[in-house]
């Protein structure tokens, strides 16, 4: 069965707490059949974009641990090609199979750019198209001055957004089989705005 969660009860020795009448949902499996060579990492996000599981398998096919019925959309990052985001549906105690094939994409390097004086060791992000997202992911720094990724996308109009660390930047960037020169995304300063203290950004 899926995991249940109560939060908000405290017990004091000898006390009892009577939580009514538990009804436990039957769920459902995600079965998922690719190449291993893409190398992917799979994310299960609801229809509002929240975060469900993360999906692995010591070997194929992968498969998910029980998910309660309703609709999910899986996130696929695979290496050396296009992210991809499928919708599935979860029914109880049936196994739902997704097939995944790589999708060519364009290969661009995003460059990530602190400000002057500051040291950033990671960098968090994701990226969206018309809204949606396509994508997210976690760079770190290989050495003082570099921090960038590849990352492989169809062409089209993006938005990329940092989500750690503070504050966010958001740049909209075009994919086009000619662009080849790297996204620079310069990212802004934290100040502490009492002390006026540079912060460490990680």
């Amino acid at each position: 069965h899926p995991q249940i969660r109560i939060d908000g009860i405290e017990l004091q020795p000898g006390a009892a707490v009577d939580l009514g009448v538990l009804q436990l949902v039957r769920g459902g499996t995600l079965v998922v059949h690719d190449d291993p060579a893409m190398k992917c990492v799979y994310d299960v996000f609801d229809t509002h974009d929240r975060y469900v599981a993360y999906v692995s398998s010591p070997a194929p096919p992968v498969r998910s641990d029980l998910l309660p019925p309703g609709d999910y959309r899986l996130h696929v990052r695979p290496q050396g090609s296009a992210p991809q985001v499928l919708p599935f549906s979860i029914t109880a105690e049936r196994d739902t199979v997704l097939t995944v094939k790589p999708v060519p994409g364009v290969r661009r390097r995003i460059e990530f750019v602190p400000a002057a004086g500051a040291t950033v060791r990671a960098v968090s992000y994701e990226i969206r198209q018309a809204g949606a997202r396509v994508m997210g992911n976690y760079v770190e720094a290989k050495t003082a001055d570099e921090l960038a990724q590849d990352v492989w996308l169809v062409p089209g109009e993006y938005e990329l957004t940092t989500t750690r660390p503070a504050p966010k930047v958001t740049v909209a960037f075009t994919i086009a089989e000619a662009m080849r020169e790297p996204l620079r995304v310069q990212l802004r300063q934290r100040v502490d705005a009492v002390a006026g203290v540079v912060r460490d950004l990680r």
